[in-house]
């Protein structure tokens, strides 16, 4: 039998794995026992195959953890800006609708003034209503009614009485002339 390489013998291992029985103890006993009996050639780094390429793999990693980088800054620079504009743009609607609740608000507080006003104009309006028609009534009522009037003067001149005023009649018209004033000087 011909010897092979440690590369080609890792072509045969990657093809194996993960079909079952074949895992990576089996196959570094296996890659031992082959170099032992001379059917593998090893390779000049430390006789195993893992370590194969590590450099280059690391390499590979690098540049593409790099490269993985430079995309996630390349969107976020670009992410940003439209962030910012779309915010904007939020906070613009959000002040709208807040201008337009509180304009709702106003006009509904101007339409509630509105009713209590006019609820205010109408009870005042029924109140003078009634007052006027009370005047008339006690008006009508005091003409041609001398007896009622001089049984007014003379209980209002039962409350004043002991304050020292006094008030002088007219004999031939029953009117009180008050002089009060002219005591308090």
């Amino acid at each position: 039998m011909k010897p092979i390489t440690e590369h080609q013998f890792h072509a045969v291992w990657t093809a194996a794995v993960g079909r079952p029985g074949y895992d990576k103890k089996f196959f570094q006993d296996l890659l031992g026992d082959m170099v032992e009996k001379g059917l593998v050639i090893p390779t000049q780094h430390n006789n195993s195959f893992f370590n194969h390429n590590s450099n280059n793999m690391e390499k590979k990693t690098i540049i593409k953890i790099l490269v993985s980088l430079v995309l996630i800054l390349a969107l976020i620079m670009w992410i940003i800006p439209v962030y910012r504009v779309w915010a904007a743009g939020k906070r613009g609607e959000a002040e709208l609708r807040r201008a337009s609740y509180n304009k709702q608000v106003k006009v509904q507080e101007a339409m509630a003034d509105y009713d209590a006003a006019t609820w205010h104009v109408r009870r005042d309006t029924v109140q003078a209503y009634g007052i006027a028609r009370s005047n008339a009534i006690i008006g009508m009522s005091l003409v041609n009614n001398e007896p009622y009037l001089v049984f007014r003067w003379i209980e209002k001149l039962s409350e004043i009485s002991g304050q020292g005023q006094v008030i002088y009649t007219n004999g031939m018209a029953p009117m009180p002339i008050t002089e009060a004033y002219r005591l308090q000087k």
